[in-house]
């Protein structure tokens, strides 16, 4: 592998852990507040944020345009990867899939980062998730990333720390 393959990994692996985030309402409880600490990847979302809202919906609107790139990748397309919520009791976070294969209307893949709240799935599992319950997409071509939806709303209302 090349240095340009490595840094595209690098990079890839670095915006998976920043776009990392969860969807929670209502009060803060302490597990949650430990877990948001200044090494946690976690961005916090209000689960009636609008624009977090609008961006999985843009997301699944045009995941017919991330398929076909997907089924028919052009030189120098890489990463490719899809956002899905995980749920476990009262507690949801979004994770990203890469290793990605699509049938059936489902995307198999393996969890990219380490899930903080919802930890009965780790870093690597293998999980599924139906093409219309992602949360969103995205691939590198060239290095420039294309979809990624949830991320660009995120980096708008990062904390610098993060």
């Amino acid at each position: 592998m090349n240095w340009s393959g490595i840094a595209a990994i690098v990079l890839f692996i670095a915006i998976a852990a920043v776009l990392l985030f969860f969807f929670r309402g209502g009060s803060h409880s302490a597990s949650t507040a430990e877990k948001n600490d200044d090494t946690s990847t976690m961005v916090e979302v209000e689960q009636d944020d609008a624009e977090m809202a609008q961006a999985i919906q843009t997301a699944r609107k045009t995941v017919d345009v991330f398929l076909s790139r997907f089924q028919h990748p052009r030189k120098g397309d890489t990463h490719f990867s899809v956002k899905m919520k995980l749920t476990y009791q009262t507690e949801s976070e979004h994770v990203w899939l890469t290793d990605i294969v699509y049938e059936n209307g489902v995307f198999v893949g393996k969890i990219a980062n380490d899930p903080e709240v919802v930890t009965h799935v780790r870093f690597g599992e293998t999980v599924q998730v139906a093409r219309e319950d992602i949360s969103d997409w995205m691939w590198l071509a060239n290095g420039k990333m294309h979809g990624g939806y949830t991320f660009r709303g995120l980096l708008k209302n990062m904390p610098k720390k993060k």
